[in-house]
């Protein structure tokens, strides 16, 4: 594969390899905390000379280094976007006027007002009204040309009388009317009509306030689904699930929408004001100007997680976390300590495993230096090259790097068994034939995360819950019925129904690291495909514990059978009488 293709971190872990004796390999595998390793790794001259700047103009992949707002592309997209208006092509022109916002330069507020107002009439015209009122309220928040100001006002009381939120788009009209006074550039004539209009619809509205009796406005749309309600109580100690389950360890087993653009980067797109904010205040303040250098590296999504799970949080609450103290009380998601003491596999990894974690996390660490992070000052101008010519980190960071650096490490070695996808379920219109509706729906992967009350959760090849998504929110829901004491697994990946057994447990090894004992697995159960329309199949009906399913050929003469697992008998009568 090509070094553009991988990105350039391949070569910084192949040249830092090749660097390392075997003195320096035996120092490094008799370290016993992962601070130790980072802070040794990060300390090696191959390290700290190593000259990132020409690998980093050399790859084309992962977007524009340094990190800049594009004025000339902006207008491009927002002359795109005004072109497909003119054709009627309303999605199209939403869509250029969003790519004209991520280009758009934070400083060009007028700019970005007018594109603003435009995506709101493409917006409106899509019948989109919430987005369209939402983009109108951002516009005027700007400054928006105030000869212009008549066009969105007079858009956002329609769209408001649309969505019988008549008392507001009283007001809309009133402010119509008012703006027009400023409408210099707009004819003598169609200005006086546009009053006129914006009159008699205050007329109407009034009156009909009156007759009403002056009736509240509904609330704005939700578009979201509700999260669904826990059945019962909630549990005491993990408060995201139902009082039915426990929690027990075993020492072997173990346990978009409209795009709201970044206003300093074009590399991220939020879905709306709250997550834009959220954002801002916390990992994004410092991950705007690194990301090309993120992605240009070739580390996967989980390196990404490592690192978003320390930018979210400022320097100063890792070090008042008392790490070696696990958490009491109710197991709060968004307590570090809980993912921290997730299964992490330290005892089964190898030297070389470590080497590569502690290379990626040295690479991390250098760019939280670069970010600000350590200082505790998100940088506010872009990455320039001769900041990547070394991978040295200042010492007076040094401590910074050993608590970071081994917190990063560890969060690589939890993600492996740990993070989940985030995916949703795509299903275009279905298509009806001979009085058949046939779905063609299809999993997309969104993203990557890491759900500490899910990740308690132990596979099974035959799951009894199934996961879904609405919004940030993960809901986990049982699909079988499941006895008390029982336990409540999900799977990882590979189901007995379509996955043969020795790829499933060939799977779940080299991932997980685990052999496999569900019970799909130690009975041997068929797959779909080898599950023929012969045979009936009756649970064993043995006088001791038994999980095995008896098949029982359509033409069976006899009607005990015997179990092949534990040699006792199943009466299939009870079974074929249970079906009349």
């Amino acid at each position: 594969m090509s070094q553009a293709k991988d990105g350039f971190f391949k070569k910084f872990h192949d040249t830092i390899n090749c660097s390392l004796d075997d003195v320096t390999r035996n120092n490094f595998v008799n370290l016993e905390t992962n601070a130790k390793r980072v802070s040794y790794l990060c300390s090696l001259p191959a390290v700290k000379s190593y000259d990132l700047a020409g690998d980093v103009q050399k790859c084309q992949a992962g977007g524009d280094f340094p990190v800049r707002k594009d004025l000339e592309k902006a207008k491009h997209y927002k002359d795109e976007g005004n072109k497909a208006v003119q054709k009627g092509d309303w999605g199209i022109a939403m869509a250029l006027y969003s790519q004209s916002m991520v280009h758009m330069p934070e400083k060009e507020t007028e700019e970005l007002a007018i594109v603003l107002a435009n995506r709101s009439a493409a917006l409106n015209h899509l019948e989109r009204y919430e987005e369209s009122l939402e983009d109108i309220r951002r516009c005027l928040s700007l400054p928006y040309p105030r000869h212009l100001r008549y066009k969105v006002y007079e858009r956002k009381a329609r769209s408001l009388l649309i969505l019988k939120r008549n008392q507001e788009a009283i007001k809309a009209f009133q402010d119509t009317i008012s703006s027009l006074d400023e409408a210099t550039k707009l004819d003598k004539e169609k200005r006086q009509r546009m009053r006129s209009d914006a009159k008699l619809m205050l007329e109407i509205l009034n009156k009909g306030l009156v007759l009403a009796g002056t009736p509240k406005d509904p609330e704005p749309l939700n578009r979201s689904p509700p999260k669904p309600k826990i059945t019962g109580k909630r549990n005491p100690q993990y408060t995201s699930a139902s009082e039915a389950i426990t929690i027990d360890k075993d020492d072997v087993r173990g346990r978009c929408v409209i795009p709201l653009p970044c206003p300093r980067c074009p590399n991220v797109v939020f879905c709306s004001d709250k997550c834009s904010e959220a954002a801002q205040k916390s990992y994004h303040a410092y991950e705007c100007h690194i990301l090309p250098l993120l992605w240009k590296s070739g580390c996967s999504i989980t390196c990404h997680i490592a690192l978003r799970m320390i930018t979210q949080h400022a320097k100063e609450y890792f070090k008042n976390l008392s790490l070696d103290e696990f958490p009491t009380g109710p197991y709060k998601t968004e307590d570090y300590r809980n993912i921290y003491n997730l299964v992490a596999h330290e005892d089964k990894r190898s030297k070389q495993d470590f080497i590569h974690r502690t290379e990626m996390t040295a690479f991390l660490v250098k760019l939280l230096e670069i970010c600000g992070y350590f200082e505790g000052k998100p940088r506010s101008k872009p990455v320039e090259s001769n900041e990547i010519k070394s991978m040295a980190v200042n010492e007076k960071y040094k401590e910074d790097v050993a608590l970071i650096g081994g917190l990063i490490l560890k969060n690589l070695q939890v993600l492996q068994f740990n993070a989940h996808e985030v995916f949703e379920i795509q299903c275009p219109k279905p298509k009806v034939s001979k009085n058949v509706i046939k779905h063609d729906g299809k999993s997309v992967f969104l993203a990557g995360a890491v759900f500490p009350t899910l990740a308690l959760f132990n596979h099974a090849c035959d799951p009894s819950v199934v996961r879904y998504f609405i919004g940030a929110n993960i809901v986990v829901r049982a699909v079988k019925n499941i006895k008390k004491g029982e336990e409540v697994s999900e799977n990882y990946g590979p189901i007995f129904t379509t996955v043969p057994k020795d790829k499933r447990q060939a799977d779940l090894k080299e991932q997980y690291w685990f052999d496999c004992t569900c019970k799909p697995c130690e009975n041997n159960w068929p797959s779909y495909e080898e599950m023929t329309e012969n045979y009936m199949r009756f649970k064993c009906d043995s006088d001791q514990p038994c999980d095995n399913v008896v098949a029982v050929p359509y033409d069976a003469k006899e009607f005990m059978v015997q179990c092949g697992l534990c040699q006792q008998y199943t009466n299939i009568l009870k079974g074929l009488k249970s079906l009349q």
